[in-house]
């Protein structure tokens, strides 16, 4: 990723990406619904935090989609993806269980890089299916 700062128009959605994605640190585990919290992960898994592991909301877990999902029934989640777990797993354990990593100490948020939303816009959500 560039370290450019240079002024770039970034919608509010792209905003709340980037700055979700500078919140996963690398190596953790994240739970991740669809939409712009997926969009997220796939760019922190772009840039900062290539190793960063995910369970989204249907218990798929170590999902390489293509594209985006549609929805957390899409098959392009659980194509080639590392495991399911069951809802209950999901919840008694990883959930309740104190498993999942968060980013909770949000400071001053900068503005999103040109290099963030161009790939955003090119790479993560080229159709805009997410993006407004």
């Amino acid at each position: 990723m560039s370290t450019s700062t240079a002024a770039v128009k970034a919608s509010t959605d792209e905003t709340i990406t980037v700055t979700a994605a500078r919140e996963l640190p690398d190596k953790h585990l994240v739970f991740a619904d669809i939409g712009l919290p997926t969009l997220a992960v796939s760019l922190a898994q772009e840039t900062p935090s290539p190793r960063l592991e995910v369970i989204d909301e249907s218990g798929v877990t170590g999902a390489h989609p293509s594209h985006p999902p549609a929805t957390i029934a899409d098959s392009v989640l659980i194509t080639d993806a590392e495991g399911v777990l069951t809802l209950p797993a999901l919840f008694r354990y990883v959930l309740q269980g104190g498993r999942i990593d968060v980013a909770d100490d949000l400071q001053t948020i900068p503005a999103p890089s040109a290099a963030e939303v161009a790939t955003l816009r090119t790479e993560i959500d080229p159709q805009g299916v997410y993006l407004r």
